[in-house]
């Protein structure tokens, strides 16, 4: 019989055999074939039946072919590729109208009037469901609700009591008992009802902690937001457009892709960086110079090509194109980056790199700064929109903080002559734009999170990263206590009017940072927001420039801010690492805004907002972070050394804190006070320990003594005891004078001991075991002998 022949087919490739299916996909045997088999003998039925669902659901079930067919189609769906077209045909649409809504119904059907189901009939609902789900499941994520709304009333019903339709019966389906099949019915019942409308579900499906990886509608999105329930599990509705742009961003921020893509650039900036070498004059014979050849052509240089594209920059910037100028900016670009990255086009940090590549490198901001660049790149920004994505503006940006990367004095230097003659203060005012759309985002964004998460749209994520760059660009015109700078960004007193820029970031991390919900249901990019501010923040401050720290720290609700920071519960999809450094950043700010004071008003004023109990809850949280760091076997070996240096750094801003704060007698009798009680409950000690990688010193400076706090180094703790006795033996420490002179003789012969040391331990375990425990092994020795 035809449908045994049918099931034969279906046993073949049951267990999901790939090889088989696709056999069967090159004969007669495709997809297609059985779609379009089993709608000519739907044909058949639907002309008999008409409209009548139960005589329809009757006869289906009758045409026991038909019902294998279903089960050969349902595998040949979960196993192969399925063609996009497929989804777009009206066949398949009918098969669900017709097939899958009456074989569904006549199971309901049968289960409400107490029937029991066969086997057969239970293994063929089982398929039809999962074709109902695969087939709506892919119509979504290719954007055709259209195709859905069209068949609306069999998939959802009309809504009558009366009304049955596929998600009606595959609820009946669940909540039955059935003797074959049950796990399965149970199982595919629920996750066809997940596809088609969640909203509808009863609790022991899991309404209460949705975890669906099928797009929804956005009906279905709204109403059961309005139902309050959670998804931030799911695959929200994206229209196609949207989905497309998803995919754009995955692919142009693909490290593979980016590095491809980059170092085709520098082979293009190599070729004109060489233009004099592969650009040779020619000769012609001139009969004047007696048969001699006279030189002909012109000199082309890498140089005359920068002041070349620097005049067309000039002739061409209010061009209604902005195609040509943006190629330039980003050869100008490729040009400085090619410096600081490898031959496969992976960029470094300034850090990694060597003395010789860190000089080419400077030496390429600095050529291109003499050539004008600067001055173009600041007019182009200052006369172009903040508003258009990805126009010569923000091209402009990224190559400016190319340019002063690092600090590049030469370059800040241009930057504060530019606005010193801008008298518009055009420039400032498109940062301070940029800043606004990421300020009018968070404010849009803290309504949506109010009753729970809700992802980023991508206009919130531009806007998020267009601000992220602006920081960065404050921070690095502001690094190396550029004070110049540091005081212009908050005040232009050469122009009538003025642009606070330095308000305007303090005014975006106080509103980023308003209530704790809003932290804890931040995303990465919002992380990422609050660390680049609080990095133009820390550089903005540091030097130090004593009006930018009174500004910050007389502001209550940044320090509030601050406070909710260093005190938050991050939620766990903000990655580790990260909600490690933005409480680091922010610690380090607040002892940046106590460094170097001449007075006290700063102290006093952040005494008052601070008690020593939230630097000590901050201290706490430092602890167990190194304790779990040290122990949590599934960090490597990078990450572990990334948390460890970000803990030390937090621990050299709290010791910074606590010695500049304990200068204030309020604070510091709370602060003795604090401490009494943790002695009596035996936790000083441990609290203590915390501290030993940070050493302080005092330095004579400006007329008076600071301490200072520093990470000490790690191998500071290797310096042998017989090194330090014969030191002390040897060296002349009558004067304070000499006491450095023999220091400074004698650190070399330390440093290279503990390097040495420090080094072995790191390769050998055992080597480690013996040096930490070798008194004890001399004693152990000794007492052996004796």
């Amino acid at each position: 019989a035809p449908e045994n022949f049918a099931r034969v087919l279906a046993a073949t490739i049951e267990d999901g055999n790939l090889t088989t299916a696709s056999k069967l996909q090159t004969k007669k045997f495709s997809i297609e074939a059985t779609l379009m088999e089993i709608n000519r003998r739907l044909d058949r039925i639907t002309a008999t039946a008409s409209d009548d669902l139960a005589e329809v659901s009757r006869l289906l079930w009758q045409e026991t072919h038909i019902c294998a067919l279903v089960e050969l189609l349902a595998l040949q769906m979960q196993i192969l590729v399925i063609d996009p077209k497929l989804y777009r045909r009206d066949v398949t649409w009918n098969l669900i109208s017709t097939a899958i809504h009456g074989l569904l119904a006549g199971t309901a059907a049968d289960l409400r009037a107490g029937r029991e189901l066969t086997e057969a009939q239970a293994k063929t609902a089982v398929s039809s469901m999962s074709l109902a789900q695969i087939i709506i499941d892919g119509a979504r994520r290719l954007g055709l609700a259209e195709k859905e709304a069209e068949h609306a009333l069999a998939i959802r019903g009309s809504g009558g009591e009366q009304s049955v339709s596929i998600v009606s019966a595959a609820l009946d389906i669940h909540s039955a008992n059935h003797k074959y099949s049950s796990a399965a019915l149970k199982e595919i019942s629920s996750k066809l009802v997940r596809v088609i409308d969640p909203t509808v579900l009863p609790t022991d499906l899991g309404q209460e902690e949705l975890d669906l990886k099928t797009p929804l509608t956005k009906a279905q999105v709204e109403d059961l937001r309005d139902k309050a329930v959670d998804l931030s599990g799911t695959d929200g509705y994206r229209e196609p457009i949207e989905m497309l742009s998803y995919f754009v961003e995955a692919l142009v921020n693909n490290p593979n892709v980016k590095n491809k893509l980059r170092g085709r650039r520098f082979e293009f900036v190599g070729i004109l960086e060489k233009a004099e070498e592969m650009v040779k004059l020619g000769t012609v014979q001139d009969p004047t110079m007696g048969g001699k050849g006279a030189a002909f052509g012109s000199k082309v240089t890498w140089f005359a090509i920068i002041d070349r594209m620097v005049r067309y920059i000039q002739a061409h910037n209010y061009d209604a194109d902005e195609s040509h100028c943006i190629r330039v900016f980003r050869a100008f670009r490729s040009h400085i980056l090619k410096a600081r990255s490898t031959p496969e086009g992976e960029e470094l940090g300034m850090g990694d790199l060597e003395e010789e590549q860190l000089e080419a490198y400077i030496d390429k901001q600095r050529s291109l700064n003499d050539h004008g660049v600067t001055t173009v790149v600041l007019n182009s920004i200052a006369t172009h929109s903040p508003h258009i994505e990805g126009n010569l503006a923000d091209e402009g940006i990224a190559l400016l903080m190319e340019m002063v990367n690092g600090g590049n004095a030469d370059v800040q230097n241009t930057v504060h002559a530019y606005v010193v003659q801008d008298k518009d203060l055009k420039l400032f005012l498109h940062l301070r734009v940029r800043m606004a759309n990421a300020t009018n985002s968070i404010r849009e964004r803290k309504d949506l999170v109010a009753s729970g998460f809700v992802p980023l749209t991508p206009k919130q994520r531009v806007e998020l990263d267009n601000a992220t760059e602006s920081f960065e660009l404050l921070q690095q015109l502001c690094e190396g206590h550029n004070l110049t700078l540091q005081h212009i960004i908050r005040d232009q007193p050469m122009h009538q009017g003025t642009v606070n820029l330095l308000r305007d970031a303090v005014d975006t991390f106080a509103i980023q940072c308003e209530t704790n919900s809003m932290l804890r249901r931040m995303e990465d990019d919002e992380v990422r927001l609050l660390i680049s501010n609080l990095d133009a923040l820390i550089e903005a401050v540091q030097g130090p420039c004593t009006d930018n720290q009174e500004l910050l720290v007389h502001d209550d609700a940044f320090l509030a801010a601050v406070d909710k920071v260093l005190q938050s519960q991050f939620h766990p999809r903000i990655s580790r690492i990260l909600r490690l450094e933005v409480k680091a950043k922010a610690a380090l700010l607040l002892a940046s805004c106590l460094e170097g004071r001449p007075d006290r008003n700063v102290h006093v004023k952040m005494s008052e907002d601070f008690e020593p109990a939230v630097f000590d809850l901050f201290h706490q949280y430092l602890v167990s972070t190194r304790k779990s760091n040290s122990t949590n076997s599934a960090l490597s070996m990078e990450e572990k050394k990334e948390r460890e240096e970000l803990v030390l750094q937090s621990l050299v801003s709290l010791k910074t804190i606590y010695t500049e704060l304990s200068l204030v007698e309020t604070f510091y009798a709370k602060y003795k006070q604090m401490q009494v009680l943790k002695k009596q409950s035996g936790e000083t000690k441990r609290f203590d320990e915390s501290l030993n990688g940070v050493g302080t010193v005092e330095v004579a400076w400006e007329g008076r003594v600071e301490a200072v706090s520093f990470p000490m180094p790690e191998d500071a703790q290797f310096l042998t005891g017989d090194t330090k006795q014969r030191f002390l033996i040897t060296a002349d420490l009558s004067t304070a004078e000499k006491r450095m002179k023999q220091i400074l003789k004698a650190a070399p012969d330390f440093m290279a001991e503990m390097s040495q040391i420090f080094y072995l331990t790191q390769r050998s375990s055992f080597y480690r075991y013996i040096q930490a425990n070798i008194v004890n092994i001399k004693w152990s020795m000794y007492g052996l002998v004796v």
